[in-house]
């Protein structure tokens, strides 16, 4: 038998170390000639699938839950704080609060 350190790595080297039984009755048929069919349980139509969907682009969400006129007033009433603040920063003799 082979011997094989399980501790040292998280994988087994090869199949029949995950189910013996079953490694053991395939290996049963295939020594008396029966014809056995690959289990490797590879689908490549499902592997073509997963590939085509991580490609596939993803639906865009809305940036912004304002709509485009709504959006414009609010820049419109950021450029006049803007302007608002700069005139009090340039002009400070001025007292407004008076």
């Amino acid at each position: 038998m082979i011997e094989y350190n399980v501790r040292s790595t998280a994988t087994l080297p090869h199949e029949k170390y995950y189910n013996m039984s079953t490694y053991e009755k395939r290996m049963t048929a295939l020594k008396e000639g029966e014809f056995l069919p690959p289990d490797d349980g590879y689908d490549p139509q499902a592997d073509m699938q997963t590939l085509r969907s991580v490609h596939k682009r993803k639906p865009v969400e809305q940036e912004s839950f304002l709509s485009k006129d709504q959006l414009m007033e609010l820049r419109k009433v950021q450029h006049e704080r803007i302007e608002v603040s700069l005139t009090l920063c340039l002009l400070p003799e001025l007292d407004v609060m008076d």
